[in-house]
């Protein structure tokens, strides 16, 4: 009877020791996007600011050493006062367009002349 009471206790305490390290191996969850909206000002959902956290985390992975984004941001800002006054640099034209194109006249029908 003795030798059944003693495998009792210690089955007990291994089992509670177990259960003990279980909790302690399990990581605490965490903590999810966090937001109060003060005026003006709308929260995001969780999964947008997942896919946000998501996208930061990639830019700053693939994104050029800082004295690269330097130079690039100095060569961008130079070629940028290049450019003359109203007009803005087209991608697909290689070439300076107009920001404000001049508007067209009208299309009027010339009159033929009398004589």
């Amino acid at each position: 009877m003795k030798n059944i009471l003693i495998a009792f206790v210690i089955s007990l305490l291994l089992g509670s020791n177990s259960i003990a390290e279980n909790k302690k191996a399990k990581p605490a969850p965490k903590a999810g996007y966090s937001c109060v909206a003060g005026p003006d000002e709308i929260c995001a959902s969780d999964l947008w600011y997942a896919e946000y956290k998501k996208l930061k985390a990639l830019q700053e992975k693939y994104s050029a050493p800082q004295d690269v984004q330097d130079m690039m941001s100095g060569m961008n800002m130079r070629l940028a006062k290049q450019i003359p006054a109203g007009y803005g640099w087209d991608e697909g034209k290689q070439r300076f367009v107009n920001l404000q194109p001049t508007p067209k006249p009208p299309a009027t029908p010339v009159a033929p002349e009398k004589k």
